[in-house]
């Protein structure tokens, strides 16, 4: 019971210094990008049970949706700040798979009539690769241009 406690304590301190350490930066790590995008992380588990994907245009969102994912705080430094004037963040979650091998990024994105139009890129074992059977839900986060909509191409 104390180790379970001593974790869950961790873990809020681990939030509290995260949303301290972003809302707390008077100057961000800029990342200006046009119309490209750059994967700032990639999992095969955690994301969500359905495909999908969560378009995020404020830090506030962003450090509740990073919390939501259960990401683990090593990794917390691939997770760069965002400059939300000029970007945004896009989730895209491929859902629950049966098997490993599976993962979803973005392929291109362009802008068109002040949206962003994404192509995803859809990874899955060939008949070659061993596989795990195991539940997996793969999902990636991208820094994308900000924009007011996003639409997707297959």
């Amino acid at each position: 019971m104390k180790k379970y406690i001593f974790k869950q304590f961790n873990k809020k301190i681990i939030n509290l210094a995260l949303i301290l350490l972003v809302s707390g930066c008077s100057t961000y790590n800029k990342v200006f990008l046009s119309s490209d995008f750059s994967t700032i992380y990639t999992a095969k588990f955690g994301g969500s049970k359905q495909n999908g994907f969560k378009h995020i245009k404020d830090n506030e969102s962003y450090i509740k949706t990073i919390d939501s994912l259960k990401i683990d705080a090593s990794n917390f430094g691939k997770l760069a700040l965002v400059d939300f004037n000029s970007n945004d963040i896009l989730i895209l979650y491929l859902g629950e798979q049966n098997n490993s091998g599976f993962s979803i990024d973005i392929e291109s994105i362009h802008e068109e009539n002040e949206k962003i139009i994404v192509t995803r890129k859809i990874n899955s074992p060939s008949e070659k690769d061993s596989v795990k059977i195991e539940i997996t839900s793969p999902y990636s986060i991208s820094i994308i241009p900000k924009t007011k909509k996003v639409t997707f191409i297959e």
